[in-house]
């Protein structure tokens, strides 16, 4: 079980980090999701034997979706071997980029008014 929850973690980072991604979501009716020990990880499904892998997100304003799917298709096939993957994409919305301040750290910046 360990293994299982640490290959579905290592593939929502995996997703997250694509450019194109803003955030996982629970997908329709918020049924996208794996439960973990103590949790439960929403926008990534990994399927049973032939089930596919889910997953459900919120995707950059300007991202050709086609690709997005493609792309994120390859991640999932490069982690988990040949599996079918279906990605449902819930929503577009602008992409915020943590903006350095002056101590270093980081806050969440996005378009000012």
């Amino acid at each position: 079980m360990q293994d299982r929850s640490a290959r579905t973690e290592a593939l929502a980072a995996a997703v997250l980090s694509h450019p194109g991604v803003v955030r996982l979501d629970g997908g329709p009716f918020g049924t996208v999701a794996s439960y973990l020990p103590g949790r439960r990880l929403v926008g990534v499904r990994v399927g049973e034997g032939a089930e596919p892998v889910e997953l459900a997100l919120v995707a950059a304003l300007g991202t050709p979706l086609q690709r997005l799917a493609d792309e994120l298709g390859a991640i999932v096939r490069g982690l988990l071997g040949p599996v079918r993957v279906e990605v449902t994409v819930t929503d577009v919305a602008p992409r915020v980029e943590p903006v350095a301040t002056a101590s270093g750290h980081g806050v969440m910046g996005g378009p000012q008014p």
